[in-house]
């Protein structure tokens, strides 16, 4: 269970971090956006780092299920 509660604290960070860089990158599109450029790129990496951050928020989920006594 020791493993688990680590694990479960190293998602938490990994999804943290992933909050931060989708943040980052919405905030980056609206300046790109703003300023006239394409977007196409940035609106792409920004579907990939919201599907990473759904696949982490499935893998916590799994997480706490085995935490479930």
């Amino acid at each position: 269970m020791v493993d688990e509660r680590t694990h479960l604290a190293q998602v938490d960070g990994h999804i943290a971090k992933a909050k931060r860089h989708i943040r980052k990158q919405e905030r980056l599109i609206e300046r790109l956006g703003a300023r006239g450029y394409d977007l196409d790129e940035a609106q792409n990496f920004l579907f990939a780092l919201t599907g990473a951050l759904n696949g982490l928020e499935q893998h916590r989920l799994l997480i706490l299920g085995r935490l479930q006594p």
